[in-house]
């Protein structure tokens, strides 16, 4: 019989760690073995429970005492810290809020899974948490939705080698301007924005965080070590 996967929660707000300890013992397969309520219970937990995956609220409070809160948790610099000391952890963001810079962020900082408190909870967290654990990707369908409007199921667009390279060089440094992507790939910034807006129309999103994601979906390209992935992509 295999092992349950293992599961940490931290939300600030009782009825949603009410909500994911409900879903998560109905399910035999998986354990939840640590709770808690503020951002500096992350790597406490995580150290010691060494969890399969970490279900976690960006927008919490540091630390909690009482009625009296801190500071907001920054959550997406404690990811980055996360994934270097607990590579095995898998990170699913349970969150109110969803603006596409912000997932793009958090999936550079590791994080698998993203779904917003206003899907229905019942229907994609036990699923996120398999696929998480095995080390895929998902998306809870408010967040697909925003991200990737009506589209249907996803298909692998034709794009050039070119084209391949200027998102692995753009994957590589996410943060730089078109400017400094434009100079590594020895174009001028209007040549860059052209080539984009034909990958957008290829990938079927209209931004660059939306063409990121998918890529990741796809294989073309890592979040995870900023890499082309060649093997798995038809050229």
């Amino acid at each position: 019989m295999k092992s349950p996967i293992t599961i940490v929660a931290i939300d600030d707000h009782a009825l949603i760690r009410h909500a994911i300890r409900s879903l998560v013992t109905a399910r035999h397969d998986l354990h939840l073995v640590g709770e808690g309520d503020s951002g500096e219970h992350l790597f406490a937990l995580v150290s010691e429970h060494q969890p399969n995956v970490v279900i976690l609220d960006l927008n919490m409070p540091h630390h909690k005492e009482g009625n009296a809160t801190s500071h907001r948790f920054q959550a997406l610099p404690e990811l980055l810290r996360l994934r270097r000391a607990y590579p095995q952890t898998s990170v699913i963001i349970l969150s109110e809020h969803l603006a596409p810079v912000l997932v793009h962020e958090a999936m550079i900082s590791g994080v698998r899974g993203y779904i917003l408190k206003s899907d229905d909870l019942s229907l994609s967290l036990p699923e996120t948490i398999d696929i998480v654990s095995h080390g895929g990707i998902f998306f809870s369908q408010g967040v697909e939705h925003e991200l990737f409007g009506k589209a249907g199921a996803i298909e692998p667009p034709l794009l050039t080698p070119r084209q391949i390279e200027i998102l692995a060089i753009i994957a590589t440094a996410p943060n730089d301007s078109y400017a400094q992507h434009a100079a590594k790939l020895n174009i001028q910034q209007s040549s860059l924005r052209n080539q984009l807006d034909k990958i957008f129309k290829k990938m079927g999103v209209n931004n660059l965080t939306a063409c990121m994601i998918r890529c990741h979906q796809l294989g073309i390209i890592s979040l995870d070590d900023a890499t082309i992935r060649e093997t798995s992509y038809p050229r």
